[in-house]
């Protein structure tokens, strides 16, 4: 990425915004050294070791831990049992912009913020240089880079720093529904050419059906411009450089026009909604194009349709090096108000590597970053039931090998998110030109970083 720490001569902008829904939060500074977990907190001139972080654990503490995953639970339960001094209690405050909400209300407020809080890779950059994180390799826990895939740490980093350790992660793939494929004779398509040639033969087969669901997601199209190629943001301490009409965006932009225009993409109805489910339920959808962590998310929302679903590598754009990209996936990050900084970490630390948090968080249909398990023919052997079978984390770990490198998030992302709709998102409505909507969507973003005091290119 690139990215480069800034030096205590170039102080970042304070004031970040996020957003959610339509309202614009502002992202506070941390308060001054804390104690930690029965020691200072790192400033720069104390030495800790993983003795220190070690020791922290033996000590009758308690943490509270802010996350909405599906896994937490068992995860947080077992590290309970595993440490009897210390006590984490989970609380979820939902996901998405009502997690980000409430961080930053209690941020703002300076009470009631948690000690660890789970962060998407593509907003933890602005909770960062907000200084509401602890820099972890103060800590030394950069010496754990090994334990983990390179997409998956470089995520985990702002600037050279080191402000959470990852969990999970979303290398994209196809998820299709093998039925509809068999009962409409199609074949399961290699390239996006391809893609839209499946979508014109299923949409002249049966006009109630469409290839995918795709109200205007920019999680979802963030993360097929970077398998295109794009790289539209790059961010260099205060300067931010945005470029929407780059060779990939044009390109992932060309080829996802064809599907709005022929109305071979379902625009009406936004994910994760009752509707949506439904139609993966029924088969109205025949595929789901996401990131790997959808497996868990099928099981548990779609039940019923075991046996129905299979997954394929992503379609490419050529027949050249196959290229990924990635969507969803996060980090647990120590807050830097947390009085317990050291327990936090270590417990940070035991979430994300530990064996028998990794064992559980596979168990329950999370996407493993480790590189341990990434590479266990156990895991990759897997055959799940609910994809008839199949050896769907062999495709999944490809992905993750291939996605592609030098991609970086806005440090405010959730705001350019917000305002995708009204920008790139008027084109799925409106059925209009996707490129005009990147247009649009990289003035608004240009005139908002500009307003927050970045330079932005």
């Amino acid at each position: 990425m690139l990215r480069t720490r800034t030096t205590g001569a170039r102080r970042v902008p304070t004031v970040i915004a996020a957003a959610a829904a339509a309202a614009l939060l502002t992202l506070t500074g941390c308060s001054g050294p804390q104690p930690g977990g029965g020691a200072a907190e790192a400033t720069g001139q104390e030495q800790f070791t993983q003795a220190d972080i070690d020791a922290a654990l033996q000590e009758p503490t308690e943490l509270t831990f802010w996350a909405w995953g599906a896994q937490y639970p068992s995860v947080v339960e077992a590290f309970n049992a595993a440490h009897p001094d210390v006590k984490v209690t989970l609380a979820s405050q939902g996901s998405g912009s009502d997690h980000y909400t409430k961080l930053q209300n209690v941020l703002k407020a300076g009470s009631g913020v948690p000690d660890v809080v789970q962060l998407e890779y593509s907003v933890m950059p602005q909770f960062a240089l907000g200084e509401s994180l602890v820099d972890l390799g103060q800590y030394g826990v950069d010496s754990m880079q090994a334990d983990f895939s390179e997409s998956c740490w470089q995520g985990s980093k702002v600037d050279d720093a080191l402000y959470g350790l990852p969990q999970d992660a979303g290398p994209l793939a196809m998820f299709y529904r093998q039925d509809v494929f068999d009962q409409f004779g199609l074949t399961v398509p290699t390239t996006w050419d391809e893609y839209v040639q499946t979508a014109q033969q299923l949409k002249a087969a049966d006009p109630s059906r469409f290839i995918a669901a795709d109200a205007g997601d920019p999680g979802a199209a963030s993360a097929l411009i970077w398998q295109a190629g794009g790289r539209p943001f790059q961010v260099e301490g205060e300067r931010v450089s945005v470029d929407l009409a780059d060779p990939g965006s044009t390109t992932w932009a060309d080829n996802w026009q064809r599907l709005i225009d022929g109305d071979l993409v379902d625009t009406a109805t936004p994910g994760f909604t009752p509707e949506w489910n439904a139609g993966l339920a029924s088969g109205k959808y025949a595929t789901l194009v996401t990131g790997a962590w959808a497996a868990g998310t099928l099981q548990r929302r779609i039940p019923d349709a075991a046996g129905a679903w299979r997954v394929a590598p992503l379609p490419q754009y050529g027949s050249g090096t196959a290229v990924s990209g990635q969507t969803g996936g996060s980090v647990s990050s120590v807050m830097a108000t947390s009085e317990k900084k050291l327990a936090a970490i270590g417990f940070v630390q035991w979430m994300a590597a530990n064996a028998e948090s990794a064992q559980i968080w596979v168990d329950e249909g999370g996407f493993p970053c480790t590189s341990a398990t990434l590479a266990s023919p156990e895991w990759l052997d897997r055959e799940v039931p609910y994809f008839g079978g199949q050896q769907i984390n062999r495709i999944f770990a490809e992905s993750a090998e291939q996605v592609g490198e030098g991609w970086a998030f806005l440090p405010f992302q959730a705001y350019a998110n917000s305002v995708f709709p009204d920008t790139v998102g008027q084109a799925y409505v409106k059925q209009t030109d996707l490129q005009g909507g990147l247009r649009d969507w990289q003035e608004t973003i240009t005139t908002y970083g500009e307003s927050q005091g970045f330079t932005v290119e």
